[in-house]
C-alpha cells in the first residue's frame, strides 16, 4: 500500500535568488516533495528581488511591515494561523526573524509538529555578526523555545552542528541539501559561457577564477581582491568572474575595492547569475572560490563540485570533504596568502581528477532525490500513525 501524500508547509523570511541559498534549497525541496504527490505550501515575505517560484508548489507572499531586520507582516501571520493547523507538518527555515517565530507560534498552539533549520545562523561566527547581546537576548526568551519545542533540528552537516554550541541537547537531524537529479544529469557542455564573455583566442585559452555567490561581507571577496594581484604575476592571462550581487553598498565597495587595486582590466562583472547561465559558468571556470568567513551548508560549493569544477574555499565554509575527497583545497581561515598560492597551484596543473572527485561525491551523497529521501522520511516520522495524512 502506497503512503499517502501529507501537506507540508514551508515558512521562510525571503524566497528570492538574490537571498542565497537557503531560498534556492527551500525552492527545490519544496518541488522535489510536490513531485512525489505531497500539497506543499510555502509562506513568506514579500522582499523585492527574483522570485522563486517551484513548479506544482503553492507559494504565499505576503507584504513586509516596517523594517528587514525582522521582516514582520501581519498579512503572513494571519495567512500562518490560519494555514498551519491543516497541515501534517511544518519547515521553518531559519532564525531570529518573525516569520519563524509566528510558524513555531501557531504550530505549539495547535498541537502541528515542525522542524526547524537554523541554515548556518547559529554558528559561532554567525552569531557575532551584529548584535550579539540582542541574539542572546532573542535566543533565551524568543528563538531558544522555538527550538526546544521542534520535533526535529536540521542541520546541514556535522560540521554546522558542531559550530553551533546553543544546539547542544536538541534533537539534531543532519540532512544536507541538493542538486536537482535532471540538472546534474544534463550539465551544459563547456564552451558557453567563454564564448559569451570572452572574445577571439581569449574565449579559448582564458584561465577563469569563479566566485559565484552572494557579495556580502561574510563571503570573504573583499580579503581575496588584495591576493589577484600576486596570483596575476604567476598566472597573467588569468581572469576573476564575479557571479553575484548585494546590497549596494556592499557592491559599491567591492567595486571601489577593485578601483583602487587597479585590477579593473583583469575582472569581469557578470550580476546574478540563474538557471543554465549559472552552471554555464561553473563548467567552464578552471577553479571556484569561496573564501568566507563563515558557511552553513555551501549550495554554491556544492554545486561547483556537481559541475566538475575544483574548489578553493576556507576551514569557515565548514566543507572539509573537499579535501577528503580531493575535490579542491580547504585553507584555514584568515589564510589569504595560502589561499592564493592554492589558486595558483591550480590553475598551472591539470585538474581533471579533481574535478571528477567533486562530481562523483556529489552524485553518491547529495541529490536531491536522496535528500528528499531523508527529509520525507523524517516528516512522516512526525505524523501519528492513525492521522490522516490527506486530511
Amino acid at each position: 500500500m502506497l503512503a499517502r501524500p501529507m501537506k507540508i508547509l514551508f515558512a521562510i523570511t525571503d524566497l528570492s535568488a538574490e537571498s542565497g541559498g537557503v531560498a534556492s534549497a527551500t525552492a527545490c525541496l519544496a518541488e522535489s516533495l510536490a513531485a512525489r504527490g505531497h500539497q506543499v505550501t510555502i509562506g513568506t515575505v514579500e522582499n523585492g528581488g527574483t522570485h522563486l517560484d517551484p513548479h506544482d508548489v503553492r507559494v504565499a507572499r505576503f507584504p513586509r511591515d516596517g523594517g528587514a531586520r525582522l521582516s514582520k507582516s501581519l498579512q503572513l501571520k494571519q495567512f500562518l494561523w490560519h494555514q498551519i493547523p491543516a497541515h501534517n507538518v511544518v519547515q521553518i527555515q531559519g532564525v531570529w526573524q518573525s516569520p519563524a517565530h509566528q510558524a513555531a507560534a501557531a504550530c505549539k498552539h495547535f498541537g502541528i509538529p515542525y522542524v526547524v533549520a537554523p541554515h548556518g545562523m547559529l554558528d559561532e561566527k554567525s552569531l557575532a555578526m551584529g548584535s550579539r547581546h540582542l541574539k542572546r537576548l532573542s535566543w533565551k526568551f524568543v528563538d531558544g523555545p522555538m527550538y526546544q519545542g521542534a520535533r526535529a533540528v536540521q542541520c546541514l552537516s556535522a560540521a554546522e552542528q558542531a559550530a553551533s554550541p546553543w544546539l547542544a541537547g536538541l534533537p539534531v537531524v543532519q540532512i544536507g541539501n541538493g542538486i536537482d537529479d535532471k540538472v546534474f544529469a544534463d550539465m551544459p557542455p563547456r564552451g558557453l559561457f567563454r564564448a559569451k564573455y570572452f572574445q577571439g583566442a581569449a574565449a579559448e585559452g582564458t584561465p577563469i577564477v569563479l566566485f559565484l555567490s552572494r557579495i556580502h561581507p561574510k563571503k570573504g571577496l573583499d580579503r581575496f581582491l588584495p591576493e589577484w594581484p600576486r596570483i596575476l604575476a604567476a598566472c597573467p592571462a588569468a581572469r576573476l568572474v564575479i557571479a553575484g550581487t548585494g546590497s549596494a553598498k556592499d557592491v559599491a565597495g567591492i567595486d571601489q575595492q577593485i578601483l583602487r587595486l587597479a585590477i579593473g582590466g583583469t575582472v569581469v562583472k557578470t550580476g546574478q547569475l540563474t538557471g543554465i547561465a549559472k552552471w554555464q559558468a561553473m563548467r567552464d571556470a578552471d577553479v571556484f572560490i569561496l573564501p568566507s568567513h563563515q558557511e552553513g551548508f555551501s549550495m554554491a560549493i556544492t554545486e561547483a563540485m556537481a559541475a566538475g569544477c575544483p574548489v578553493v574555499i576556507t576551514k569557515a565554509c565548514n566543507f572539509d570533504e573537499v579535501s577528503t575527497v580531493g575535490a579542491g583545497v580547504v585553507v584555514p581561515d584568515n589564510a589569504m596568502e595560502q589561499f592564493a598560492d592554492s589558486v595558483i597551484e591550480l590553475l598551472k596543473k591539470p585538474t581533471a581528477s579533481m574535478g571528477e572527485a567533486g562530481r562523483g561525491f556529489i552524485q553518491a551523497n547529495y541529490l536531491w532525490s536522496k535528500i528528499t529521501d531523508q527529509m520525507e522520511a523524517l516528516y512522516r516520522s512526525m505524523v501519528p500513525a492513525d492521522e490522516p495524512e490527506d486530511s
